[in-house]
């Protein structure tokens, strides 16, 4: 990792092994750390000893701090807190900020799926300033998969939770998770080229050639697989009631 510092966002999308991918980071943590990549765990005030010990890799509090109010994130809606304060969002865009000017590692790296929500120039702008801010080389990891197989697995994750289901349905197609503007690959690749270089992980060929999205994703980061552990495999989609249906 010679040359100018990094800092990578690993930004999902939903449904590609990202919680998988999480978990690994949290074990691999220390081999990570010998191999000059600084993982950072998600902010939160919850300073309890589960979240000292097993911290999420899952940097749900950065996505908010940029998404626009009215996004309906399922985050947002389990915590009732659909519209962040501007306030709020600028303060926890500063605490990343000053986490990642405090890292001395070669590569901070920060997974959080609900970055690929942003497509607004706002949004952009805001993360152009901040990624300028850390004085880090920019580096955008996107995973892709099958659009049919993607939009029915993240159907099946959004109803998981009825209450969240049942709120999102009423709303407006441009304040939901599900919105066809979340599915537009174009927009998604535009908006991060624009920000930085992109790898893109393509998820159907990681599953079909090794069984197993985690080493594609290492090596993306630059790391070789072999280095780290791979077993895996978490938030799996679960049958529903009506999935014949979809």
């Amino acid at each position: 990792m010679a040359g100018r510092k990094q800092i990578v966002l690993h930004i999902g999308t939903h449904k590609t092994g990202t919680t998988s991918f999480q978990h690994s980071l949290r074990a691999n943590y220390l081999r990570l750390r010998r191999q000059g990549v600084r993982p950072l765990a998600n902010a939160t005030q919850k300073r309890g000893l589960r979240r000292v010990l097993r911290p999420s890799f899952n940097n749900t509090v950065l996505a908010d701090a940029f998404l626009r109010p009215g996004c309906a994130t399922i985050a947002r809606m389990k915590s009732h807190a659909r519209f962040p304060k501007p306030e709020g969002q600028a303060a926890n865009r500063a605490e990343y900020l000053r986490r990642i000017q405090k890292a001395r590692a070669p590569m901070v790296f920060i997974s959080a799926e609900a970055l690929c929500f942003l497509r607004t120039p706002e949004e952009q702008a805001l993360m152009r300033a901040f990624l300028d801010a850390t004085g880090r080389e920019a580096k955008i990891i996107l995973t892709l998969r099958d659009e049919e197989a993607w939009r029915a697995s993240w159907n099946n994750q959004l109803r998981k939770n009825p209450g969240v289901w049942t709120w999102m349905e009423k709303l407006p197609e441009q304040d939901r998770s599900d919105g066809a503007w979340y599915f537009d690959r174009a927009a998604l690749q535009a908006f991060w080229s624009a920000l930085g270089e992109v790898v893109t992980v393509d998820y159907d060929a990681a599953k079909r050639d090794e069984g197993n999205t985690l080493p594609a994703m290492y090596r993306a980061m630059g790391l070789d697989p072999a280095r780290f552990r791979l077993d895996y495999e978490k938030n799996q989609r679960v049958p529903l009631a009506d999935d014949d249906d979809d």
